[in-house]
């Protein structure tokens, strides 16, 4: 719970920085994800920074996921404006306002683009469940990597990756690596430090 009255929901292995200005309410989210129910205050709005997007609110329910070097916004009830943050010199980006059921994806230096998903399926780690669609296994990888101590790390190239649609509860997540080379080709192994994700070359 924030002094305005917003709830915060941190999802494993979330970090962010929380400061309040006269002017604005900022959330420095430097990894991981969030769920987000903002308290209106038209004086001061609230502003989610990744590094790679921008998330403007006025009063609303959103999620945010920081993840496989992009940043997905999604939007259960209200309005939120989603813009790429830019280094001087690149080209302008075209911002986009995301309503309710909504959701965009965004990569370093390209304009958000909207996602033909269903938006509740990203608030669903607060009720301890993860929804794959579609995914790569970097984006499979680093997700289950934040309810493990021992990272899971992808092998092969992004573009060369099986995807992944699936739902699981998060309290099964080794019983999920135990099976996913049964629903994808992927081979797991372990070692000391770390699960390897082997990408299966598809004849």
């Amino acid at each position: 719970a924030l002094p305005d009255g917003s709830q915060l929901t941190l999802n494993a292995n979330t970090e962010m920085d929380i400061i309040y200005y006269r002017d604005k309410r900022v959330i420095k989210l430097k990894r991981g994800e969030a769920i987000f129910e903002v308290s209106k205050d038209a004086d001061r709005p609230f502003v989610v920074d990744s590094g790679i997007a921008k998330v403007t609110v006025l009063g609303t329910r959103f999620a945010v996921n920081q993840i496989d070097g992009r940043v997905i916004v999604a939007v259960d009830h209200g309005r939120v404006q989603v813009e790429t943050k830019i280094s001087s010199g690149n080209a302008e980006m075209t911002p986009v306002i995301l309503s309710d059921g909504q959701m965009a994806e965004v990569s370093p230096n390209t304009s958000p683009v909207f996602l033909e998903r269903n938006a509740m399926d990203a608030f669903g780690f607060s009720s301890g469940k993860l929804v794959f669609e579609n995914a790569s296994l970097n984006e499979v990888a680093e997700t289950l990597s934040r309810y493990r101590l021992k990272p899971i790390i992808a092998i092969g190239k992004n573009s060369k990756q099986p995807h992944i649609t699936a739902v699981m509860n998060v309290a099964e997540t080794e019983s999920f690596l135990k099976t996913l080379p049964q629903i994808a080709a992927v081979e797991v192994k372990q070692n000391q430090n770390q699960t390897l994700l082997i990408s299966k070359k598809i004849s």
